[in-house]
């Protein structure tokens, strides 16, 4: 439920009354860093600006959920070594093309190192009598923490002052909303550079009470809320913990808590960041998500990402922000305009809110074994997507018997290659591992001369040598005559198997085959290797011994929003994990529908179990998993 100082401010705004002036955002951090200090010499106590025009769409009400907040980098950002988005002053144009996009949005977030060294007071008046008139909230990011005590000097976080608020209000404005640069994590122990203060956390919170003390003087009813960053060594507790230190120390709840991810460095971020969004609900602080593309190359792949990062907390996960924060301190986007475009801030803000779809599932399977997959794709009202593609594969799970492959080229300082499989070491994950090696073969092109001798594993003897502290025996097939290698090993346990070296060509094209059935605990904890010889190991290429999938051609749906794909298969495992997604488009949100199937002899298929959401969508009623297919198949073939 929103404050009622949030819900009050808002009101105020929407109403034209632009008179409570919370939040402060200069991201000097995000924003890379420290900017040089810049004089300040406007320092009025303006009056309040004239009331705008009140904005009545139901897009505005104070109430609505989410509230989003729209954060663009600035052009001019030279501290940061690359400037954001170049037509940022456009977006206050009378005429400019965000009309859509507008209607969604409640607060637009600027950032304080921004205002105090960059922006000039012409620049300052568009943004602020922009903000005015589309009945928007301003929100400032700002430190809050002095570095005037021996340390945090050039450290995000520390830029305390109400320069920048004073400077606004020269230009007309107000700020309506506070939001903390991260200023929590930046003086604590886990920011350990030159320089740093290092304090524990309740030392941070009584610290921030003389700025909080100034500021509820020059507005008392000004909303305050942080943003602070999930690190790899930040925990939800210790947010949380930071959270009741800062009640405790200004006798004041924070209005909203902002979670800033780690995308790369915290794989488990969407399990961790529902943990917070119900701490912070049962403190009555209300949560949000930055979403971004982080470090793209290019703004379509930002802001594919970006809506990639909403689809997993929102659809597979269930996560239901307060807030959500549109927010750039990277090098993309590089243009905000215009809305119409999907690769652009405002375009990827009305994608966010484009409908949201549903794919359903139907297979069967004829007496001679082939499968039929009959797809349906709608908006969550059930209104049929034409020309929509949609795509399928089907993943062995369990103890899935297949035939991997790697194809390759020798490299130009290679002169021998020795085959191997690696459990437990070397690159593989540590886990439980129980792996049944079928076959083994390397081949090179034009020839069908198999360079691994002893590949079925018929024969004893020195073809193989095997050493670790896992189990390692040749015993009898389970798939029919002949024998397997069979490899066991705990997690604390390794194996190591190699092939004796032999010949390679410089640049000849090779292929690696292993015919094996891998147990689904056993997934990433094994890979087999051609290791590459110059006297001594001059490279490897790694083949994850782990299921693959099996592709099925893409098909279009038709007018009643369906597609049928026929694999002209009989399938060689018993489980599967069947996928069927729709990447999405300008106009509709991606899905993705994940089925396990039972293959119960040729009688037909058994389908059994609900279909469960993907790492990347929604099925209606689906049980969220922490893990879909779709990080286990998009594994490369080669490491």
């Amino acid at each position: 439920m929103m404050t009622l100082r949030l819900a009050a401010v808002l009101t105020s705004v929407l109403l034209g009354w632009g008179s409570a002036m919370p939040s402060s955002s200069g991201s000097t951090g995000r924003m890379s860093g420290q900017p040089p200090t810049a004089s300040v010499s406007e320092n009025p106590r303006s009056t309040s600006p004239e009331p705008g025009p009140a904005r009545t769409s139901a897009a505005a009400e104070p109430t609505t959920r989410p509230l989003t907040w729209f954060a663009p980098l600035p052009a001019h950002t030279p501290h940061m070594g690359y400037g954001g988005s170049v037509d940022y002053d456009d977006l206050w144009a009378p005429d400019a093309p965000w009309t859509t996009a507008q209607e969604h949005v409640q607060v637009f977030r600027i950032y304080s190192s921004w205002v105090m060294n960059y922006a000039t007071a012409d620049q300052l008046r568009r943004l602020v009598g922009g903000v005015r008139e589309r009945g928007l909230a301003l929100a400032l990011e700002i430190g809050i923490l002095s570095d005037s005590v021996g340390c945090g000097t050039g450290i995000e976080g520390f830029d305390f002052g109400l320069e920048p608020f004073w400077r606004i209000e020269a230009a007309g404005g107000h700020v309506d909303i506070v939001v903390f640069d991260e200023s929590w994590a930046f003086a604590s122990e886990r920011f350990d550079t030159p320089n740093a203060c290092r304090w524990p956390t309740d030392e941070i919170a009584r610290r921030t009470v003389p700025f909080i003390r100034q500021l509820r003087e020059y507005a008392p009813d000004i909303v305050i809320g942080d943003t602070e960053p999930l690190w790899t060594d930040v925990s939800p507790e210790a947010l949380l913990e930071w959270a009741d230190a800062y009640a405790a120390a200004t006798g004041e709840p924070l209005d909203f808590l902002h979670v800033d991810i780690d995308w790369e460095g915290r794989p488990d971020w969407p399990t961790l960041v529902r943990q917070i969004e119900e701490g912070t609900r049962e403190r009555g602080i209300e949560f949000g998500l930055i979403y971004n593309g982080g470090h793209a190359t290019s703004d379509a792949e930002w802001v594919d990402r970006a809506l990639q990062r909403a689809f997993t907390y929102e659809e597979l996960h269930g996560g239901r922000p307060d807030h959500v924060v549109l927010q750039s301190w990277m090098d993309h986007p590089d243009r905000t305009l215009p809305e119409s475009d999907p690769t652009t801030f405002t375009g990827f803000i009305d994608r966010y809110f484009a409908p949201r779809t549903r794919i359903g599932a139907t297979i069967t399977r004829d007496p001679a074994g082939h499968l039929a997959l009959t797809a349906s794709l709608a908006t969550a009202d059930g209104t049929p997507i034409e020309d929509a593609p949609l795509t399928a594969r089907m993943l062995p799970v369990g103890a899935a018997r297949q035939v991997l492959r790697m194809s390759g080229q020798v490299p130009e300082d290679a002169r021998a290659a020795i085959v191997g499989i690696r459990v437990n070491t070397e690159g593989a994950e540590p886990g439980r591992t129980d792996l049944r090696i079928y076959r083994v073969r390397f081949t090179v092109a034009g020839s069908t001369t198999d360079l691994v001798r002893n590949g079925r594993f018929t024969r004893r003897g020195p073809d193989w040598h095997i050493s670790g502290s896992g189990r390692a025996s040749i015993v009898s097939s389970d798939i029919g005559d002949g024998r397997m290698l069979r490899l066991r090993a705990a997690r604390d346990e390794d194996l190591f198997v190699d092939h004796p070296a032999f010949a390679v060509t410089p640049g000849s094209a090779y292929t690696l085959e292993v015919r094996t059935g891998i147990g689904t605990r056993s997934v990433g904890t094994a890979y087999a290797a051609v290791m590459w010889l110059r006297g001594t190991e001059v490279g490897r290429d790694r083949l994850p011994l782990a299921p693959q999938p099996v592709e099925l051609p893409s098909r279009l749906t038709d007018a009643l929003g369906t597609a049928t794909f026929e694999p002209a298969l009989v399938p060689d495992a018993t489980r599967y994990l069947l996928t069927v997604g729709y990447v999405g488009s300008a106009d509709h949100w991606p899905a993705y529908v994940e089925r396990p199937l039972e293959m119960g002899g040729r009688r037909g298929a058994v389908d059994r179990g609900v279909s469960r959401v993907t790492d990347a969508g929604h099925s209606l009623g689906a049980p969220a998993t922490d893990r879909g297919p779709r990080e286990a198949y998009s594994r490369p073939v080669s490491w």
